[in-house]
């Protein structure tokens, strides 16, 4: 990539890839765009169609009822005679012919009469088939819909009429019909499918290649599509999309029918209405070709007057960033370069001189801050001190006007035992000590409270000497018993120190709860946001002083969480901290 030859191949190689890119692009949207426009154009044309089929139906539909209350149609149910029911026939066949003259899109209108009748005066009429043909329908066809039609209402006697347009299929033709039934009397309509689609593609468009009729379930009522057709999803596809017929693709359109569940489907040979698109492509290409000759010339000058001095200067600018700060940039016989050259050496020469700066204020800032972590760590630590002193000279205080010595010895070894544990001064303790220093005072307690205070401390023998900060267990301690110590009720204490589970987690698990009634709401919202707790007596330190100590030593792999013990109703607190302290920690 350093040889200016290969960036202007690279050059022209991205200007080529973008010029054909386009050319593909406009080619694509070009299609596109015909496509669409085919495809609303013929979804014009089958909506003109289907609504003027469905049009021509519905007026059928409504002759066909009116027609059942004719005078002539009543006397076909109990006629007097068999002369007077054929001369009410023969009237029928001339109302059925008269209207059919006025009818359109349909291949017959008939009145099927499948019982026989008996006559007032006894005789016998055999059932009846009376109907009106257009007049373009062969007599081959007019008996192939007959048969259609008694085979049809043969196998449907027990059922209810559908209410629309339904397909019946006989042999290899399609039909389409609609049925009244009055008393023993079928009244109704049929159409051939290729005659309606033979209607369409006269008032169609000469590239329509193929048109059908579909059912909603997806049969086919045309016999007009190509068997490799036969298996697409006509009804769910997307709109405007194509099917490959051979190495032909067809742009397909549909249309359902307000007259009953069917829709008309047409396909058009795509390359039909494409065709003006390849002229277009051939005058791009030359633009191209013409663009191309243009580009090398340019490509050659850029070699010269442009891409070797850039390519100076990017090799100085890689060395910067790799961070060789002591490359230069030489001057080219060019105004333009010798300002850009000698600007780069000028921000060089003061990047230097900036990072020479900025390392000696850095080291500054990190040993103030070390310094400044220490002093708040014991000054945290030193916070709790005469908090707990206060509580353990209240206690001896209390035991000396009961005069009993020997509980004060206890107390008092607890109390030096306390002061010997605090003042060490050490950041950090193993959980064993911390355990054995809550032990005393919960013992101490319990000699002040007999038979009130009942604790519960388990400790992993894997976890004893895990190092933590000193205070951390006790200060939850204390004020479980603190602020139950008034009442008379049971006081129970609860701590767990185990390891988390896998083994390799690496971090241990620190779990303080009583039976108390727990933490407020309030309570609870300011332990979340990490609020003072602040009530008539004054801020409370205790809570935020242990949270601020496992911050500054653990910097943020700590975790602390408060809520109310599911089980017994009092307040619970969860520490989960590593099993090893940073080694910032170890050195305070």
């Amino acid at each position: 990539m350093r040889k200016v030859r290969t960036k202007i191949l690279l050059i022209i190689a991205v200007i080529v890839i973008v010029m054909t890119a386009f050319l593909i692009s406009d080619n694509y949207m070009a299609r596109n765009v015909v496509k669409k426009n085919a495809f609303h154009s013929y979804s014009t044309m089958l909506n003109i169609f289907t609504s003027d089929v469905d049009l021509a139906f519905s007026n059928v539909e409504d002759y066909l009822y009116s027609l059942q209350t004719k005078v002539s149609i009543p006397a076909l149910y109990h006629p007097g005679s068999r002369n007077s029911f054929f001369s009410q026939e023969i009237q029928i066949s001339k109302t059925l012919e008269a209207a059919m003259r006025s009818i359109t899109f349909i291949d017959e209108l008939f009145i099927y009469m499948p019982d026989p009748v008996t006559c007032e005066n006894g005789e016998t009429v055999d059932s009846q088939f009376v109907s009106a043909a257009d007049g373009s329908v062969s007599f081959t066809r007019q008996d192939e819909m007959r048969n259609v039609i008694e085979e049809w209402v043969a196998g449907n006697r027990n059922t209810r009429l559908p209410q629309h347009w339904i397909f019946v299929t006989h042999g290899n033709s399609n039909y389409i019909m609609r049925l009244f039934k009055s008393y023993n009397l079928y009244i109704g309509a049929i159409v051939s499918t290729d005659q309606l689609l033979q209607s369409f593609k006269t008032r169609g468009d000469e590239f329509i290649n193929y048109a059908t009729y579909f059912s909603e379930d997806g049969q086919e009522y045309g016999n007009r599509l190509p068997a490799e057709a036969s298996g697409f999803d006509f009804k769910n596809a997307a709109a405007d999309q194509s099917v490959k017929i051979g190495s032909e693709r067809y742009l397909f359109v549909t249309q359902p029918s307000s007259s009953g569940d069917y829709y008309l489907v047409a396909l058009i040979n795509e390359n039909q209405f494409q065709r003006d698109l390849l002229q277009l492509n051939r005058l791009l290409l030359i633009l191209m070709l013409i663009f191309l000759v243009l580009l090398l010339t340019v490509a050659l000058l850029l070699r010269k007057w442009l891409l070797t001095p850039l390519q100076k200067l990017t090799d100085a600018m890689n060395a910067v960033k790799s961070g060789d700060m002591s490359v230069r940039v030489d001057n080219f016989k060019s105004d333009e370069f010798i300002l850009v050259n000698d600007t780069f050496n000028s921000m060089i020469e003061s990047i230097n001189d900036l990072n020479h700066r900025i390392i000696e204020e850095t080291t500054r800032r990190q040993e103030a801050q070390i310094q400044y972590q220490d002093i708040e760590l014991q000054y945290l630590k030193l916070q709790i001190n005469p908090h707990f002193f206060i509580n353990c000279l209240d206690v001896i205080n209390n035991l000396t006007n009961t005069h009993r010595e020997y509980l004060i010895r206890e107390m008092t070894t607890y109390l030096s035992q306390y002061l010997r544990y605090t003042l060490q001064a050490n950041t950090l303790e193993p959980i064993s000590e911390e355990i054995e220093i809550v032990q005393n005072y919960l013992h101490i307690q319990q000699l002040r409270f007999p038979q009130r205070i009942f604790p519960f401390v388990e400790i992993e023998d894997s976890a004893e000497n895990v190092m933590i900060p000193p205070m951390i267990i006790q200060t939850f301690v204390e004020n479980a018993i603190k602020h139950r110590g008034n009442s008379d009720n049971r006081i129970e204490i609860y701590v767990a120190v185990t390891r988390m589970d896998p083994p390799d987690d690496h971090r241990i698990q620190i779990e303080i709860w009583d039976n108390g009634s727990g933490f407020s709401e309030n309570i609870l919202e300011k332990l979340s946001r990490n609020e003072p707790l602040v009530d008539e007596k004054g801020e409370h330190y205790g809570i935020r002083n242990v949270i601020s100590r496992l911050h500054l030593i653990y910097k943020g792999s700590e975790q602390i969480s408060f809520e109310n013990q599911w089980e017994t109703g009092g307040a619970y607190i969860q520490i989960v901290i590593p099993d090893q302290p940073p080694e910032s920690a170890q050195e305070m």
